[in-house]
């Protein structure tokens, strides 16, 4: 039976380190180390597509 508690430990472990890279600029320079290997500063980017929402005044009906 895996340890549960042992496991989100570990998942949220470098979430300090996490939230300091995300407030970074894109620009800045990481330091070394193996958590922030392959990593890239700054918070990405999310992009939403709110469309479906806007009311385009014609009603569908069912035939």
């Amino acid at each position: 039976m895996p340890d549960y508690e042992a496991i989100i430990a570990r998942r949220n472990c470098n979430a300090a380190f996490e939230s300091w890279r995300q407030r970074l600029s894109q620009g800045d320079k990481l330091p070394r180390g193996p958590y922030f290997a392959g990593k890239k500063p700054g918070r990405k980017i999310v992009l939403m597509d709110e469309a479906w929402s806007v009311k385009t005044g014609v009603q569908r009906t069912l035939d």
